[in-house]
C-alpha cells in the first residue's frame, strides 16, 4: 500500500482530506503532520511514496523540510503548496520543470487527481533531489529571509536571502553573483537551512530571475565547451610521435587474429546500443576504420586505436604484465572510456559521465562472453579495469 504524507498547520483541512481519500483505501493511505518537526520524525520511521508541504508552519516550516529532505531523502518526490498571489508569478513558476505546486485554496478533486499522478509518475515536474534554483524560487515567493547552507562534492556554499531576494554569496574564493552562478547549477546539493545570521543587504542586486538565467546560461556554455573538447578526442588522446615506442619485429610473425563474424557483431551491436550507461561505441577494424557504430550521431570515427594499441606491446615487456587486452582512460570532464581488444577489431566505448568503469566492464565481460564463441583461442578475456591505467 502507498503512502501520502500531507503536512499542513491547519488541522481541520488535514481531518478533510483523511474523510475525503477514504474510498481510496486500496490505492494509497493519507498520513499527516502538523508541521515539519512531525513529519521528519514519521519520515524517520515510515517509508512515504509521496510528501505534500505547505511552506508557512510553526516550529519547522517547509522549507526546512525541504532542506532535511534534500539531505536524507533526496529521492522521495515532494509537491508544494502554496499562495502565489497572482497569475505573474504562478505563470512564471510553471515554467519551471522542477516544482510541481498546488495553488491554495485547493478543492479535493484537485488534490486527489495530484496525488494519483504523483503516485504513478517519474515525471520531473515532481521534486527529485531538491535544487538550490528550487529552493530559491520558493524563497522568493514567500518572501523569506534565511541563510542556505550548499554541499555538493566536497565544496560548501552560501546564499544569503533577506525578504526573498538573493543579497549575497560565496563559495570558496568566489564571492557576490560569481559565487551563486556556480552554487545555483549543483544537482544533488545536500542544503541546510538556517534562519538566524541573517544578512539584509549585499553586493548582489540583480534580480532572482536574471540570476537563475544567468546562471543556467554559464553552465550550458560550459558544458558545450566540454562537449566540443570531448568530440575531438584526436586532441586529447591521440600521441603525435611513436618513436621508438613501437615493439621491434620478431623472428616469428604473430599469427593475425581470426575475426568475427557479421552475425556476432551484429549481437554485440544490439547489445551495447541497449545499454543505458553507454554514451558512444565503435568497433574499428586492422586498418583502424570505423566499421560498427551506436545508432544515432557517433563522435568516436576521430579516433584512431592504432596509437594505444602500438604503446601497449613495451608496456607488456617493460612491466611483465603479460597480454595486455584492454585499456581505460578519462576525458578532462572525467568521462570515462574503455578500449577492448576483441578477436581482429578494437572497441571502444564511452560510458556515462559518472558510470563506474568497473562495474561496467564486469557487466560488459559476462554479455560478451555469452555471445563469443567459448572455443575460439580469440574469446575475449576481460579483467576488472583500473581508472586512469592499463591492465590485464
Amino acid at each position: 500500500m502507498k503512502k501520502v504524507l500531507i503536512v499542513d498547520d491547519e488541522k481541520s483541512f488535514l481531518l478533510s482530506l483523511q474523510d475525503g481519500f477514504r474510498h481510496h483505501d486500496n490505492k494509497f493511505t493519507v498520513l499527516t503532520a502538523e508541521n515539519g518537526r512531525e513529519a521528519v520524525e514519521l519520515l524517520k520511521k515510515t517509508a512515504v511514496d509521496l510528501l505534500i508541504t505547505d511552506l508557512e508552519m510553526p516550529e519547522m516550516d517547509g522549507f526546512e523540510l525541504l532542506a532535511w529532505v534534500s539531505r536524507k531523502l533526496p529521492q522521495l518526490p515532494v509537491s508544494v503548496m502554496t499562495a502565489f498571489g497572482t497569475p505573474e508569478i504562478e505563470t512564471r513558476l510553471a515554467e519551471f520543470k522542477t516544482l510541481q505546486y498546488l495553488e491554495k485554496p485547493l478543492d479535493l478533486e484537485t488534490f486527489e487527481k495530484a496525488i494519483l499522478t504523483g503516485l504513478n509518475s517519474t515525471t520531473k515536474s515532481y521534486i527529485h533531489g531538491i535544487t538550490p534554483a528550487t529552493f530559491l524560487q520558493l524563497i522568493h515567493l514567500e518572501k523569506k529571509s534565511c541563510t542556505l547552507k550548499v554541499s555538493y562534492k566536497g565544496e560548501t556554499g552560501y546564499l544569503y536571502l533577506s525578504q526573498g531576494d538573493l543579497v549575497d554569496a560565496e563559495c570558496g574564493d568566489e564571492k557576490g553573483e560569481a559565487a551563486a552562478y556556480r552554487i545555483i547549477c549543483w544537482e544533488n546539493a545536500e542544503i541546510e537551512m538556517d534562519s538566524l545570521g541573517q544578512r539584509h543587504e549585499g553586493p548582489i542586486s540583480s534580480s532572482l530571475e536574471s540570476i537563475l538565467l544567468n546562471a543556467f546560461r554559464a553552465e550550458d556554455e560550459r558544458e558545450q565547451e566540454d562537449e566540443q573538447k570531448t568530440n575531438v578526442l584526436d586532441q586529447e588522446f591521440v600521441l603525435p610521435e611513436l618513436g621508438n615506442l613501437v615493439p621491434p619485429d620478431t623472428e616469428e610473425s604473430p599469427r593475425a587474429p581470426a575475426m568475427l563474424s557479421e552475425a556476432t557483431l551484429d549481437s554485440l551491436v544490439e547489445l551495447l546500443n541497449a545499454n543505458k550507461i553507454i554514451s558512444e561505441f565503435g568497433f574499428f577494424d586492422q586498418n583502424s576504420s570505423l566499421v560498427r557504430q551506436n545508432g544515432g550521431n557517433c563522435s568516436l570515427h576521430v579516433f584512431d586505436p592504432a596509437i594505444y594499441l602500438h604503446l601497449i606491446g613495451p608496456l607488456d615487456e617493460t612491466l611483465d604484465i603479460g597480454s595486455c587486452r584492454w585499456i581505460s582512460f578519462f576525458t578532462a570532464r572525467r568521462i570515462p572510456f574503455l578500449l577492448f581488444r576483441l578477436s581482429g577489431y578494437s572497441l571502444l566505448v564511452k560510458l556515462q559521465q559518472g558510470a563506474r568503469a568497473q562495474v561496467a566492464a564486469t557487466e560488459l565481460s559476462e554479455s560478451f562472453d555469452s555471445l563469443i564463441t567459448t572455443g575460439s583461442k580469440n574469446t575475449l578475456d576481460i579483467s576488472m579495469p583500473q581508472q586512469n591505467g592499463v591492465k590485464k
